[in-house]
């Protein structure tokens, strides 16, 4: 029988309630200044990277493999601090652009465009973005999907990126989130510490994904905002405009956009952009006994396995929690506990 002690319990608490009331909740600026002030722009001597220079930002717009196109913005405000000059970095993506870009230039705006079904047009009054593809609704709502985006910057180094859809469309995804599968008008964070009272509602839980997919059935978009810093996120959804907010603490503003019929479409885009995993061994298909116990051994794990075997429960791989840690170090195992690893491993 496991034993609880009230003062642990109640630090676990206290540590809980910091953790997500203090070390997870940043406030963004009530503020924004949006990119402005479009000078000129100049294509790369390969074609593939268009730079548009504007009084307050430095952008660059990019074409991947499957449709995928790349939206950096750089903002004057982005302040250096040690180790990190303000530039973009991420290792999310390792591929680089391979589309020759088509540029047409008007007195309002700048068309850019590749070989694929999906365009973005740049409105040099508003420095705003309009991203398209086909629909799949027809003469209905027109023979283009399209979504403006906009940048803009807040006090410090915040960036925010805001998409608008002159449709009502359902926002799916953003990862390991809770409350439900449709996060239609929904307040998520990207930031994460340890959630030591996990519920249904918690956010945010363990992992950060900033991929989201959004639709109906004209089609579908989806979006990458690859950003490391703090993140929060809103989706807001109306019967004629459908928006989504994404702030970060520092810039740059990176957003990485693609369009498709269905979510499959877009999966398999974003896939061949970021990679996928490779076929796993069966045996990580089979059944897994995951364990937390404060007084974790290895002979009662090896005695648990003995009676699986004996009731003939399969099972294919024992998972250890923390318990096995000296002092809840992690990479060290408790001596006393776990003696010969060797033989407990085997």
């Amino acid at each position: 029988m496991l034993k609880f002690n009230l003062i642990e319990i109640i630090k676990m608490g206290i540590a809980a309630f910091v953790t997500k009331s203090i070390l997870n909740n940043r406030f963004a600026p009530l503020f924004w200044k949006r990119l402005a002030g479009y000078k000129g722009y100049e294509l790369s001597s390969d074609r593939k990277t268009l730079i548009l220079e504007c009084a307050n930002a430095l952008v660059s717009v990019s074409v991947f493999r499957k449709n995928v196109f790349r939206i950096i913005v750089k903002f004057n405000t982005t302040k250096k601090i040690p180790f990190y000059d303000g530039e973009y970095f991420t290792f999310s993506v390792e591929s680089q652009p391979i589309s020759v870009l088509e540029v047409s230039e008007t007195d309002l705006n700048l068309s850019i465009s590749t070989e694929s079904e999906s365009s973005a047009i740049f409105d040099k009054e508003s420095c705003c973005f309009l991203l398209s593809q086909k629909s799949s609704c027809g003469k209905e709502n027109g023979p283009e999907r399209i979504t403006n985006v906009e940048f803009s910057a807040g006090r410090k180094s915040w960036v925010r990126i805001v998409t608008q859809t002159k449709q009502k469309v359902s926002f799916m995804g953003f990862g390991q989130k809770t409350r439900g599968f449709f996060k239609n008008h929904h307040k998520m964070r990207m930031w994460n510490t340890d959630d030591a009272l996990l519920n249904p509602k918690s956010d945010p839980a363990y992992q950060s994904w900033p991929v989201v997919l959004s639709g109906n059935s004209c089609g579908f978009d989806g979006w990458f905002f690859d950003n490391p810093h703090y993140q929060k996120f809103k989706t807001n959804t109306g019967s004629r405009v459908s928006r989504l907010y994404a702030s970060a603490e520092r810039g740059p503003g990176c957003l990485y956009w693609t369009g498709g019929q269905d979510p499959a479409v877009v999966s398999n885009n974003f896939g061949c952009l970021m990679g996928t995993y490779r076929l796993p061994p069966l045996w990580v298909l089979g059944h897994h006994h995951s364990r937390w116990e404060p007084e974790e051994s290895s002979n009662r794990i090896i005695g648990i396995m003995k009676n699986f075997r004996l009731r003939k429960i399969p099972c294919d791989a024992v998972h250890i929690d923390i318990a096995h840690m000296r002092g809840l170090r992690c990479f060290t195992w408790d001596r006393s506990s776990f003696p010969d690893l060797e033989e407990f491993i085997a």
